[in-house]
């Protein structure tokens, strides 16, 4: 009984001696956030991330690192350069971003980022004459199946960007997005609210898809479902992506409630049939540099008079 009494008390010791040496360091880490001096490393952060990016990297503005149990990093004014043969200099602009990180997570060898506050991006997205892509970042190095050092991000909160799409010999396509909120964990579906438009014409999306490290591997089709709300009517789809980083292929199911009646024109007649509802299906397969598509649906309520 003496023993096992003495047993507990080495127990008891040991635990909070190692209580006592994690909370030291975590005390030790927010003494040195709280003095760290983020201004005078803007150098080193910018050659670094050019390195990992391949890419130029510029931050103009202010950067700041505030001391907290969660510290929380803020920039303005950052760039990520484009290649050069890109119609625009730049891939990304950014206005402003905050990070809230989390040190215990940190301790135990994760990095995840508590929360993502992005206030005014443009995103510009265009593909070469070799098939090479703005958005690819790993050219020249052997593709990685998984989603390597990607952090996790419990919330994700963006405000107006605007995203454009060059396409070859037509007029750019643009997508802005007013208001974001999403969730990124690896190994939990992938969730994000958007409310935004293309073009002039609104929408708001509702999206669910698998997990974040499915996401990265091109051995697995991600499946996704989404609904989607527009002006006339709601459209809700779902599917699978081969590949989703380079879009490999696409098999996409879609199908539409009883839309809302057309407000009288006063212009004069469309010419634009009207369908009442439908429901389609789409599949898309690379082959080389080239796409086979095949779309098949059924239509009900079509009205070729209007």
């Amino acid at each position: 009984m003496a023993r096992i009494t003495t047993i507990r008390k080495y127990v008891v010791m040991t635990a909070g001696i190692v209580l006592a040496a994690l909370l030291l360091l975590v005390i030790a880490l927010w003494v040195f956030i709280a003095t760290f001096d983020l201004e005078s490393q803007r150098a080193r952060i910018e050659k670094l991330a050019s390195q990992v990016l391949a890419r130029d990297v510029r931050i103009d503005g202010p950067m700041h690192l505030s001391g907290s149990v969660f510290p929380r990093v803020s920039i303005e004014n950052a760039r990520i350069a484009n290649p050069d043969w890109a119609t625009q200099p730049y891939f990304l602009v950014v206005n402003r971003l905050e990070v809230e990180i989390s040190l215990l997570a940190l301790l135990r060898n994760r990095f995840v980022i508590r929360d993502v506050e992005l206030t005014g991006a443009a995103v510009h997205l265009q593909r070469g004459p070799d098939q090479s892509a703005t958005w690819d970042f790993r050219s020249g190095k052997k593709r990685d199946s998984s989603s390597g050092a990607m952090p996790d991000i419990i919330a994700l909160h963006a405000k107006n960007v605007l995203i454009v799409y060059y396409p070859p010999d037509r007029p750019p396509l643009e997508i802005s997005i007013d208001e974001l909120q999403g969730s990124l964990v690896r190994d939990e579906p992938v969730a994000l609210r958007i409310k935004g438009g293309i073009r002039d014409f609104p929408m708001s999306i509702e999206w669910h898809g698998g997990t974040l490290a499915s996401l990265f591997d091109p051995e697995k089709r991600w499946p996704f479902e989404a609904s989607l709300d527009t002006d006339i009517g709601k459209i809700d789809f779902e599917g699978y992506v081969e590949d989703p980083l380079t879009l490999h292929g696409l098999d996409l199911r879609i199908a539409s409630d009883k839309q809302k009646p057309r407000e009288p024109q006063n212009s004069g007649p469309s010419h634009a049939p009207w369908v009442e509802r439908y429901q389609a299906r789409l599949s898309m397969n690379r082959d080389a540099d080239t796409y086979a598509v095949t779309l098949a649906g059924e239509f009900y309520g079509v009205d070729l008079s209007r």
